[in-house]
């Protein structure tokens, strides 16, 4: 798979951080060699988001009716 401007890669051997600067080309197969050994992505990996909290809304509390004078 082609290798993508801002990609890091890391080295399982010595643990050298590469990050690719440039455009590249459209390879099929494409590795990063480092100890002999091809590089593995630092892809971010996605995080479970906590689920979304239920908010009650608010009550708005009534004025009592004003008392009628006779």
């Amino acid at each position: 798979m082609a290798k993508k401007k801002g990609e890091k890669y890391q080295c399982i051997e010595c643990g050298m951080v590469v990050v690719v600067d440039a455009d590249t080309c459209e390879c099929e197969e494409c590795d990063i060699i480092c100890c002999e050994v091809p590089m593995k992505n630092m892809a971010k990996k996605p995080t479970k988001k906590a689920p979304a909290k239920k908010v009650a809304p608010k009550k708005i509390a009534k004025k009592p009716a004003a008392k009628k004078k006779k």
